[in-house]
């Protein structure tokens, strides 16, 4: 198995994109499985001659039997979703920061109105063509310098200064704090998470200090809880529990950070 992860190239999409990784297989017989986390992400996966099959908890990934490219929209889950590949695997997953794939797409409120949390995704008229010549890129570098020229094409200029606004404070202060302070009501910020992120302020807020607590690998768990603008050990605890489904030492003990989001390899 070959996984990569990287950064962005471009200091212009670096401001909208986490990073990309690529994992690919050339085996028949590879298996490997994975949890994936509740995290705050835009994520775009792309799969090249897969069948992919998403169930209440988990996502099965086998060889196609047709030459055609899988693509799917992830941006809301609460609980651990379990991810299992069988066999051949060529895909790129592109994580895109809060409101960032908001700046290539005119309209995601449409995706967030469908049920589920791995929605079919194919926005634009040239999307299968372009991925599929960047999936059969044999270099990784050519083929992230296809994709950031791609994104670069695809980038519009948008205006979301309120919802940026919202974004970059919630974590801080509390829907009622930020509703006297912007004159808006609790109503419409709700409604602008929700057409903009696919999410509850609530969920937002709690998925991001969930994703705080684990960002360093060096802190003391006792600290985590604490850094991570938790009120006290025992609701980070309750939040760990909630989100992981598992108590805090067991889940930091077995994270790998081999993504943005983390995943606990099976």
């Amino acid at each position: 198995m070959k996984l990569i992860f990287i950064k962005p190239e471009n200091s212009i999409l670096a401001a909208y994109i986490e990073g990309y990784y690529f994992l690919s297989n050339e085996d028949d017989a590879f298996k490997f499985s994975y949890y994936t986390f509740p995290n705050n992400f835009q994520i775009l996966s792309v799969l090249l001659n897969a069948e992919i099959n998403v169930l209440a908890d988990s996502v099965n990934v086998t060889p196609g039997h047709s030459k055609s490219l899988q693509s799917n929209f992830t941006y809301n889950y609460t609980k651990p979703i379990k991810i299992q590949y069988s066999g051949r695997v060529n895909e790129l997953t592109i994580y895109f920061k809060p409101l960032g794939l908001n700046r290539f797409v005119d309209d995601l409120s449409v995706y967030y109105n469908e049920k589920g949390s791995f929605l079919p995704f194919q926005s634009f008229g040239d999307y299968e063509a372009v991925f599929t010549e960047i999936m059969n890129t044999d270099s990784t570098n050519s083929a992230i310098q296809k994709l950031e020229a791609y994104l670069i094409q695809k980038l519009k200029p948008k205006q979301l200064n309120i919802i940026e606004e919202l974004v970059r404070e919630i974590e801080y202060t509390d829907v009622s704090g930020l509703s006297q302070k912007y004159n808006i009501s609790r109503q419409y910020i709700n409604r602008l998470f929700h057409e903009h992120l696919g999410k509850s302020p609530t969920d937002f807020v709690r998925i991001q200090r969930f994703r705080k607590s684990i960002s360093s690998s060096e802190v003391k768990l006792g600290r985590r809880g604490v850094d991570s603008l938790f009120y006290d050990q025992s609701h980070f605890i309750r939040e760990i529990k909630r989100i992981s489904g598992q108590s805090p030492k067991s889940f930091f003990k077995n994270i790998d950070l081999l993504s943005p989001g983390p995943w606990q390899i099976i």
